[in-house]
């Protein structure tokens, strides 16, 4: 069962890394204290701030971050907008960014698929599921049971990893022993980022195909 972090100060966070003197310090939520941002440029940290309105890059971009990361609407519940609220800050990535990278057919299907009317409230499920706060499908209780006690892998299994992947992700050493069956790791490359099967057709398909061969 999930038990809940005691609260914690950003500040108190924030000299943990000052102190470390980590060579990055990226934030959402918000603009760190003044105080701060200073004392990362006067050990060389680079600061990356969230952004999700041209007014709130405007606003990290005036505070002196270093970099600013771009997040659209389509994002969803990722979002961390902090000068007005969620619903008020619906700027899509296209307008955010205008160098995306993808065409924009392949942008117009990606948008398309949160036109549903259920898509909040999975979400939010989704995310207090995983926290332990909600239950989920009653059917496959049994199965969640046994997937939290983190059974080793039998069957041969390839995993993937994009060479630009920005989501918090382990190292593939840390759990390689996880599977006993023939296994293997592969890097995607060419700034492939989260999403695999869309930005990596092929070398995904090509995974599925040879895992299925062994």
């Amino acid at each position: 069962m999930y038990k809940p972090y005691l609260p914690i100060r950003f500040e108190d966070q924030a000299r943990v890394l000052l102190d470390a003197k980590v060579p990055a310090f990226s934030f959402i939520y918000g603009i760190p204290p003044k105080e701060i941002l200073e004392e990362c440029r006067t050990k060389s940290i680079v600061t990356i701030g969230a952004a999700t309105t041209p007014d709130e890059a405007a606003a990290l971009q005036e505070a002196g971050v270093d970099a600013i990361a771009a997040s659209g609407f389509e994002a969803g519940g990722h979002r961390g907008s902090f000068l007005r609220a969620a619903e008020d800050s619906l700027t899509g990535t296209m307008s955010l960014v205008p160098k995306w990278a993808f065409d924009d057919a392949t942008f117009d299907r990606s948008a398309g698929s949160f036109d549903n009317p259920d898509h909040v409230s999975i979400v939010i499920h989704n995310y207090r599921w995983r926290l332990g706060l909600a239950d989920g499908e009653p059917k496959y209780g049994d199965l969640e049971k046994r997937l939290a006690e983190g059974p080793v892998i039998t069957v041969p299994a390839i995993t993937l990893e994009g060479d630009a992947n920005g989501a918090p992700h382990p190292d593939a050493g840390s759990y390689a022993k996880k599977f006993s069956g023939k296994y293997a790791h592969r890097i995607i490359e060419g700034g492939i980022g989260h999403n695999l099967p869309q930005e990596a057709p092929q070398a995904f398909a090509q995974a599925v195909i040879d895992v299925d061969g062994h």
